[in-house]
């Protein structure tokens, strides 16, 4: 069933990971989160064996391997091309979402620096790409 697996979470910014961690619990997501502090991290993650997943939650910006490589590799996979992208950056420059949006994102959310507004912006993107898929009649 859609919205049962893990959500992927990439940032290369504890602080950001602890207040997303935040506001997924507030929201009441009970979906198990798996960290990563860099692109190459989910890339190793993603090529292996890996439990069923919901979700990929990517920073743009990191170390090693961006957020923009992340989803170019990603979406030459077939058996990961369906996987919901939600890019979760600073970065509000236009160059940066219709790159995100070309290389196969599938929404593209700017960070909010308050909890609350955090916690709506999760609510909407959880109630979006974790809905359970509806019970056939």
């Amino acid at each position: 069933m859609k919205g049962e697996g893990a959500i992927l979470l990439a940032d290369d910014d504890e602080n950001d990971r602890y207040f997303f961690r935040l506001a997924l619990e507030s929201a009441g997501v009970p979906n198990p989160v798996l960290e990563f502090k860099d692109g190459q991290e989910v890339i190793d993650f993603l090529k292996g064996p890996c439990p069923p997943t919901s979700l990929l939650v990517l920073d743009l910006k990191m170390p090693r391997v961006s957020g923009f490589c992340v989803l170019d590799w990603l979406r030459t996979r077939v058996d990961l091309r369906k996987l919901p992208v939600v890019i979760f950056s600073a970065s509000d420059q236009e160059g940066d979402v219709r790159k995100a949006f070309e290389l196969g994102a599938t929404d593209y959310q700017v960070k909010p620096t308050e909890h609350d507004k955090l916690v709506t912006v999760v609510n909407g993107m959880t109630e979006r790409w974790l809905a359970p898929a509806p019970k056939a009649m």
